[in-house]
């Protein structure tokens, strides 16, 4: 069964606040999840190992949280985020082994 895409959007709410708090404090801003309507998870970084592709609504949101501008992939991703390793997610894996 072919897995769905992985979208990443930035969480501007956690952008904003992340500016009035000191580093140790910050929360990760970048939101993944596989398909349209999966669940999120929070990251620092994502880097794409393969195709990926920007999704721009053009003021119109592209994904059901509201976000304006997505990137989708159906390659393999590295996720980081302070405090945890590094996961290597391969384009056919669930999303929630990175949780």
């Amino acid at each position: 069964m072919k897995m769905p895409p992985i979208y990443v959007v930035m969480n501007r709410h956690i952008v904003a606040a992340n500016r009035k708090l000191p580093l140790e404090e910050r929360q990760p801003a970048v939101r993944v999840t596989r398909g349209k309507y999966g669940q999120p998870y929070y990251y620092d970084e994502v880097i794409f190992h393969g195709p990926s592709q920007i999704l721009n609504g053009i003021g119109e949101p592209v994904m059901p949280c509201g976000a304006t501008l997505a990137i989708m992939t159906e390659g393999a991703v590295t996720l980081t985020a302070r405090g945890r390793e590094p996961v290597h997610l391969a384009a056919c894996e669930p999303l929630d082994m990175a949780a």
